[in-house]
């Protein structure tokens, strides 16, 4: 599959080409599987009227960082692997050449409070880089959903989907109460046998548009080392 993505629109631009690997359509969101190649420099301004759920499979090409308030006067922060963009709000980023392969989700609000643009400055922050093993583990499983269907795709799909919603929102809440410090993370819990029958016993009942930067002008290389 090489068509247009419906995640977002992307300029067109010698310096930057987008493959569209796979996708999956489902009622409020779209996953799709991406292979980008960056020529030369790059930096611009992310935008969308939809909210932007991504995670770079690969590295993210050269010093990849971004900022809500600009990129002047030490506003911005390195990009996490996961990165999370509200709807409507406007993500200044910068980062260099080479390949980068990316599950990118495109998604209307789901009925939680903050999915709206009204994120704290701290939610904001945190959303730079979304240090969530439960997140990201339930994005590689879509992106694996998209990359190799099986049976019931879409349904298993929605699924996973809906559990990374949850545990992304719980990570931005977790993470305004710390001060923006990335701690929303929930620590996976280890479970045994006899953990689990001691506590039946003891407990019987039943038990979530892209513009360029002027700064950055086309720069066109013969060499995508990455």
């Amino acid at each position: 599959m090489n068509a247009v993505s419906q995640v977002y629109d992307l300029p067109v631009t010698p310096t930057m080409e987008c493959t569209v690997q796979g996708r999956i359509a489902l009622p409020g969101v779209v996953m799709e599987l991406h292979h980008y190649r960056f020529r030369g420099q790059q930096g611009g301004v992310f935008s969308s009227p939809r909210s932007f759920l991504d995670l770079a499979l690969s590295p993210r090409p050269g010093r990849p960082c971004g900022g809500y308030g600009g990129m002047e006067k030490g506003g911005s922060s390195a990009l996490g692997d996961v990165l999370f963009v509200p709807a409507r709000s406007e993500l200044h980023t910068q980062w260099g050449e080479g390949e980068q392969t990316s599950i990118c989700c495109g998604f209307d609000g789901m009925g939680f409070d903050l999915d709206g643009p009204d994120l704290s400055s701290d939610a904001l922050q945190a959303s730079l880089d979304v240090r969530s093993p439960t997140v990201r583990e339930a994005l590689r499983r879509i992106a694996w959903e998209i990359a190799q269907p099986g049976f019931c795709s879409e349904m298993l799909t929605q699924a996973i989907w809906l559990q990374a919603a949850i545990e992304l929102q719980r990570y931005l809440r977790g993470s305004a109460r710390a001060g923006g410090r990335g701690e929303g993370a929930c620590p996976v819990p280890s479970f045994n046998a006899s953990t689990i029958a001691s506590n039946s016993r003891a407990n019987p009942r039943p038990s979530p548009s892209w513009r360029r930067n002027a700064a950055f002008p086309p720069a066109i290389s013969s060499d995508s080392s990455r």
